[in-house]
């Protein structure tokens, strides 16, 4: 099976202008701190909640109906996409028809793949709150697998968490220059309520 990787550089540039500036400030710092194979993650500026919510045209609940991995992106774009169809229970930002379709770069078609690391996953049939936004003529999430949240239920109540894997988070500092935030110390923790995330999204104006 013929396989590669893209660089998150490389996959920031193709979606959003303000994520690239982002990911490449981030980047410079983080390969003097990112040992052996976590070297390979998708570095991050950590966002909160609220500033992720601003960044976002379009925050839903929804039900995974589909994921179709394709050979060619939006607008002509070369390489391997997953289209992800959602079918929409809830808007916590925004408004859209009853389903969205969002698009995340990688996949595998047939016996080629593509992978990117701290890119968010889909499985049909789970239930996720995503951060979504616009460019290049379609929806991808936000802060790629930051802004995808599972939906979990137990006899306390609703739950969202999400996956913290293949990504490194980076804080800029006062003096100018961006270090390493552990996903502990982050100011968007990887599990909070359904209740509390919907909140604060929606508190952003």
């Amino acid at each position: 099976m013929r396989q590669r990787s893209l660089s998150s550089v490389a996959v920031a540039s193709r979606t959003s202008a303000r994520w690239a500036r982002s990911w490449v400030a981030a980047l410079a710092v983080a390969i003097s701190w990112v040992p052996g194979p976590a070297a390979r993650a998708t570095i991050l500026l950590e966002q909160s909640i609220e500033e992720m919510t601003a960044e976002s045209a379009l925050v839903v609940r929804a039900r995974v109906a589909r994921v179709d991995p394709r050979m060619g992106g939006p607008n002509g774009r070369p390489g391997i996409y997953t289209y992800v169809t959602l079918d929409v229970i809830e808007h916590l930002r925004g408004t859209s028809g009853a389903r969205v379709e969002v698009v995340v770069h990688g996949g595998r078609v047939g016996r080629e793949a593509s992978l990117v690391s701290g890119q968010a996953r889909f499985t049909a049939g789970e239930e996720v709150v995503v951060f979504l936004f616009r460019g290049g003529g379609a929806l991808w999430p936000t802060a790629m697998a930051l802004g995808k949240w599972a939906v979990q239920r137990d006899a306390r109540g609703e739950w969202v968490t999400r996956s913290f894997a293949g990504v490194g988070l980076a804080r800029p500092a006062a003096d100018g220059t961006v270090r390493p935030v552990a996903p502990s110390e982050t100011r968007a923790p990887s599990r909070m309520s359904l209740d509390e995330l919907r909140d604060r999204v929606r508190s952003v104006p």
